[in-house]
């Protein structure tokens, strides 16, 4: 009978090794240790998580995002306004919008099929940052500064800035 529970076991261990920790186990250094889920509290004023060494802490950081049981900077996305408008620009740089402090990105694009160039005060078709000759061409970026546009004939260039 011994030999028979012997074969079983035998049996058995191929599948019992194919078997995967329960989800609060690591693996940390070839070791088993158990995991504390993350919580963000007040917040994310101060979060709760767990140390290389298995145990338990608390750190006042502002995050939301994490990672393998430690807290990481996460870049919030989203903003409270959005601003959009439409400019004639022809063929000398003309004023798309204003430099604006607290802007995170802008986005303009040309309404109709005409050669565009976007950039600073002093931009030319040649000189500036090119949209395509294509209605609906459009490009991002992320400035606070002013920016101007110029166009091989005068178009509609909408901008669509998040501040």
């Amino acid at each position: 009978m011994n030999a028979v529970k012997r074969l079983l076991v035998l049996l058995a261990l191929p599948l019992m090794a194919q078997t995967a920790p329960p989800a609060n186990v690591t693996m940390l250094n070839g070791q088993p240790r158990s995991v504390t889920p993350v919580a963000i509290v007040d917040g994310g004023a101060s979060t709760q998580r767990t140390t290389a060494a298995g145990t338990s802490d608390t750190a006042a950081v502002p995050v939301q995002g994490v990672t393998g049981g430690v807290p990481q900077n996460v870049v919030a996305r989203g903003s409270g306004t959005i601003a959009t408008g439409q400019v004639s620009v022809g063929t000398t740089a003309t004023l798309i919008a204003a430099a604006r402090a607290t802007r995170t990105r802008i986005t303009v694009a040309v309404t109709t099929a005409v050669a565009c160039s976007y950039g600073n005060a002093g931009v030319t078709l040649t000189t500036g940052y090119p949209l395509t000759a294509v209605a609906g061409a459009s490009d991002t970026t992320d400035t606070t500064a002013a920016l101007y546009g110029v166009c091989a004939s005068t178009a509609t260039v909408g901008y669509k800035e998040i501040y």
